[in-house]
């Protein structure tokens, strides 16, 4: 296996992936903050998370390519015992 360049320790990691495609069309938005996947990174790096180990994708860029994109990033570097956290935001959006 290829070393991973953006992982720094041996042991287990920590990844985290968040997709917030924000509104879309055909779906009710409901009420949440709209910063909510930087208090998500926030979070993560406090709990030790390397930023180079987190993958995100917001807005119009997170069309279906761009999360299949950022959900595939973190591939490449895990190893057994890690854990991947992934946060799917859209500001709370569910369908009619």
């Amino acid at each position: 296996a290829q070393a991973c360049p953006a992982r720094k320790q041996n042991g287990p990691a920590v990844f985290s992936v968040m997709l917030a495609p924000g509104s879309i069309e055909g779906f009710t938005q409901l009420a949440g903050p709209a910063n909510d996947i930087r208090l998500m990174e926030q979070v993560m790096r406090e709990r030790g998370v390397t930023p180079a180990l987190i993958s995100s994708v917001e807005g119009t860029a997170a069309t279906r390519d761009g999360m299949l994109a950022a959900m595939a990033k973190p591939l490449p570097c895990l190893r057994e015992r890690d854990q991947l956290v992934l946060v799917y935001s859209g500001w709370g959006t569910v369908y009619p």
